[in-house]
């Protein structure tokens, strides 16, 4: 019988880790898009397209989507309309879209293989600096994991410079029956999160080094209350006018305990943010920003 437990064992975690292989980085230019499986990620850098003094965005999706959404697509446009990215879309849709515990459990092995590639690009001149790690929901907390993975296998001696999480997952992070690894500040150097649906789909807690609570990071405005996950989403839309108005004020925060002091939610977060809760209103529709 022992035996017999040992070989389902066995063959979950062989079919699990096939699925982590399966994951994929694709690789978005002006003229083309170029898939790459996850343990030949690095031959990216060998890519004529992937351009050297350009930072690198690599984006994780959450829990049940694919790279097939929406949001991607937009996400990808925005940032290619700046001209100034290398952009990088991590599909692991295969675990994402199995049982919600299992897709957690199997983020540790996704989170040290991406970590590994950042630090072979490393090893290949591409600068630790370079890399902003962004990701939705589950993909918020895989991202910190591979901050957490690449400070681990290099002892410390690289960390990456900017998580960004939208709207990291709340189930199994936070409050009872912890089961997943959080986002957490101290997974690069600047960690900045955008909290829109705290204690349903997102987390209720400040987790970054700069946390932002627009409309009080619940309830959106715009999203009725049956439409799940409406507001839990809305940090990706948040994020995506943010670059596609890259340079312009807007988002404009207030730190909670000294509305004195003032940043930007989004990409133009300034990394030298001082810590702390920020709060900020936005429109219900595009554009979100009230300028």
């Amino acid at each position: 019988m022992l035996s017999f437990i040992v070989f389902i064992i066995g063959g979950f975690c062989t079919a699990a880790a096939q699925e982590v292989y399966n994951s994929k980085i694709i690789f978005h230019y002006n003229s083309g898009v170029d898939t790459y499986g996850l343990l030949e990620a690095e031959r990216i850098l060998e890519n004529s397209n992937f351009i050297r003094t350009r930072r690198t965005v690599l984006y994780s999706h959450g829990f049940m989507v694919n790279t097939d959404n929406d949001r991607t697509r937009l996400l990808v446009n925005a940032y290619q309309n700046t001209n100034a990215y290398n952009i990088l879309i991590f599909d692991w849709r295969e675990l994402a879209g199995s049982s919600y515990p299992r897709a957690v459990l199997n983020m540790a092995k996704l989170s040290e293989e991406l970590a590994k590639f950042i630090l072979k690009a490393t090893d290949r001149g591409y600068a630790i600096t370079n890399w902003h790690v962004l990701g939705h929901s589950l993909g918020a907390h895989l991202s910190g994991i591979v901050g957490k993975r690449i400070k681990g296998l290099s002892n410390g001696s690289l960390i990456l410079s900017r998580i960004s999480g939208l709207d990291p997952a709340g189930p199994g992070f936070y409050g009872r029956g912890v089961f997943g690894q959080p986002i957490s500040g101290t997974d690069a150097v600047f960690v900045d999160i955008i909290h829109t649906d705290a204690g349903e789909l997102g987390a209720n807690v400040n987790t970054g080094t700069v946390d932002f609570w627009p409309n009080g990071g619940d309830d959106q405005p715009g999203c009725s209350f049956i439409s799940v996950g409406c507001s839990h989403s809305r940090a990706a839309y948040y994020w995506i006018e943010s670059v596609e108005k890259i340079g312009q004020v807007i988002f404009t925060a207030q730190n909670e305990l000294n509305p004195e002091i003032k940043s930007r939610m989004g990409i133009d977060c300034p990394t030298n943010t001082p810590p702390g809760r920020y709060n900020l209103s936005t429109n219900g529709r595009p554009p979100y920003s009230l300028g």
